[in-house]
């Protein structure tokens, strides 16, 4: 492929223009599909070492622009090592699609960079990794019907078509877009395309789901707690606890919602912080609550330990309360956001806990455990009808991250209601159809009352899980085997005979 170099500057702008509005804070569909279009056709061309550190300077650049409010809750070193990690993480695939794209023919070329993009989003998404936060697939929020492929095999898929489109124009383009070269693939690929949108506009508009339950969410109003997470003098964390009037509040708030008809109330994550006493007083007074009314309440908070039995003195937990008063799980975040929280609590032990009830299925888990796809497929195992979570967030991350998790309830077919402070609280049914919400920096409202139905939703992502990933990130180790053991010994062979071929000819042989 030879371009220009005006064509390539032209590329790389676009490309990291395209970047930073494709996976940045707030995900625009359209570019989602054409940064790979233009990045690719600057990485395929010869760009030399000068090309090169262009290409990761354009990346950072649009890290740093695209990622500036989400990345506000870090200090800013922090930012600078964040921001050089996640333009090397973008910048590999495209490097490696360089080095195989030279060495492969025909349309193949298509599949290499979607093989190793969605390789790569899969592999972060793990518990090991960061989250699924980053991945282009989540790019297409704004489509709401395209969005309804990750049903199918998995958020995964979408980046995975998102990255083949890509792909595919520069496949196009290097055909000079001679319609006998390229119409078979175009023709399987619109076809591919407008079957996921029927699909997807089939199950929005048309499926039912039946009779609603008035659920709430109670939103903390205060600012967020000012700690030092490398503390670990219990007198310090003593003079950060919640006063009674805060407690008082927030069951007076409670009451609220019972008195507007919500027969299922969960509260914004870490609403209180109190220790091990206050604890026992607070359920108490929460379970003859719920008695009382027949209701079931998930109260949310942060935990002072009476005992170090770890690293750690804190405890994010949420326990569920049922109509009996009975509290039937305590549930500790398993996956704390990276950074200072990281620091301060305990881990939980990874399982989602769930209870029955005369509405449906109830689990819970809390904030950042949602972004970790793997975890979350238990809601599938375990049929798990409605999904209560506390957030959390910051301006910078809202209202992505309530985005993001109702695409993982969506695509484990579980209804969703997601309460955040300092961010977007919402309702889901359990297509992904938003039902209700409150914008915590619109709203000075701190009940969040909306009408759910609480029903699941069969997906072929829920009985099959993960054989999607699995199977493309088979692909890209058999491209990277394939290499390693058919092409790379020809490449030495036919570097060797050309180097006796040279000596012979100085030889005059």
């Amino acid at each position: 492929m030879i371009e220009s170099n005006y064509k390539k500057v032209v590329y790389l702008l676009l490309g990291c223009i395209c970047l930073a509005l494709a996976r940045g804070d707030w995900p625009m569909a359209l570019p989602g599909f054409l940064y790979a279009y233009f990045l690719l056709r600057y990485t395929r061309s010869k760009i030399g070492f000068s090309g090169g550190l262009a290409l990761f300077v354009g990346i950072f650049a649009a890290a740093a622009v695209g990622l500036q409010n989400r990345n506000s809750f870090f200090p800013l070193p922090l930012v600078i090592v964040l921001t050089i990690l996640t333009t090397i993480i973008i910048a590999l695939p495209f490097l490696l699609d360089r080095f195989f794209y030279r060495r492969t023919r025909g349309f193949i070329q298509c599949l290499i960079f979607p093989a190793l993009l969605t390789s790569q989003d899969f592999l972060q998404s793990l518990p090991v990794g960061t989250g699924i936060l980053s991945s282009l697939g989540l790019s297409q929020l704004d489509s709401t019907i395209l969005t309804q492929a990750s049903t199918l095999f998995g958020v995964f898929s979408v980046t995975f078509a998102a990255a083949f489109i890509g792909a595919l124009l520069n496949w196009m383009q290097d055909q000079q877009w001679r319609w006998e070269k390229i119409r078979l693939p175009v023709v399987v690929a619109v076809c591919l395309v407008g079957m996921l949108w029927m699909y997807g506009d089939i199950r929005i508009k048309y499926k039912d789901m039946g009779e609603t339950t008035r659920v709430a969410g109670i939103i903390a109003r205060e600012n967020d707690l000012r700690v030092d997470p490398a503390q670990k003098d219990r007198n310090y964390w003593k003079t950060k606890l919640s006063s009674e009037a805060d407690v008082k509040y927030v069951l007076t708030r409670t009451k609220k919602a019972i008195d507007a008809g919500a027969k299922i109330i969960a509260w914004s994550e870490d609403y209180l912080f109190i220790d091990q006493k206050h604890q026992e007083v607070l359920l108490n007074d929460l379970s003859r609550m719920a008695l009382d009314h027949q209701v079931y309440i998930l109260p949310a908070y942060l935990l002072l330990k009476d005992t170090i039995t770890t690293d750690h003195l804190l405890i994010n937990k949420a326990v569920m309360i049922n109509a009996k008063g009975e509290a039937v799980f305590h549930y500790i975040k398993s996956y704390p956001a990276i950074g200072s929280e990281s620091m301060m609590i305990d881990q939980g032990n990874k399982i989602i806990p769930v209870t029955e009830t005369e509405y449906g299925r109830i689990g819970a888990v809390i904030c950042a455990d949602m972004d970790y796809p793997q975890y979350i497929r238990q809601a599938s195992a375990k049929k798990i009808d409605l999904l209560l979570v506390p957030g959390f967030d910051w301006k910078g991350i809202s209202p992505y991250h309530t985005q993001v998790a109702s695409v993982e309830a969506m695509q484990n077919g579980t209804a969703l209601l997601r309460v955040c402070k300092n961010g977007l609280s919402a309702a889901y049914d359990s297509i992904g159809r938003r039902v209700g919400q409150l914008n915590d920096f619109t709203s000075m409202e701190d009940i969040f009352i909306s009408d759910i139905p609480i029903k699941r939703s069969f997906t072929f992502y829920g009985a099959i899980g993960w054989v999607f990933p699995y199977v493309i990130l088979g692909l890209a180790i058999g491209l990277f085997a394939w290499y390693l053991f058919l092409r790379m010994p020809k490449e030495i062979m036919n570097a060797l005979n050309h180097r006796k071929r040279q000596k012979a000819a100085e030889n005059g042989i």
